[in-house]
C-alpha cells in the first residue's frame, strides 16, 4: 500500500484513505471493517516508521483498541 502512495503529495494521500475506508465501511459490516481499517493502519505504521518508532506507534494502537473495548468483546 505504501508504494501506492508514493507518488502522491500528503493531503492526496490522506483523501485516498478515506476513499479506501468508505470502501472497506460499504462492503463489510461495521465491526469486521473497523478491524479491517484498523490493520492497514498499523501494516502503514511499521512502513512509514524506523523500527522504534514503528513499536511504540503499535503500543499506542494496541493500548487504544483496549481502551475502546473492541478486544474484550471478541
Amino acid at each position: 500500500m505504501q508504494r501506492m502512495f508514493m507518488h502522491m503529495t500528503g493531503e492526496e494521500r490522506r483523501r485516498a484513505q478515506i476513499r479506501l475506508n468508505q470502501v472497506i465501511l460499504d462492503a463489510y459490516p461495521r465491526r469486521k471493517a473497523r478491524k479491517i481499517i484498523a490493520m492497514f493502519e498499523r501494516v502503514e505504521a511499521r512502513l512509514e516508521y524506523t523500527p522504534e518508532e514503528a513499536a511504540e506507534a503499535e503500543r499506542r494502537w494496541l493500548a487504544r483498541y483496549e481502551r475502546s473495548g473492541e478486544r474484550g468483546a471478541e
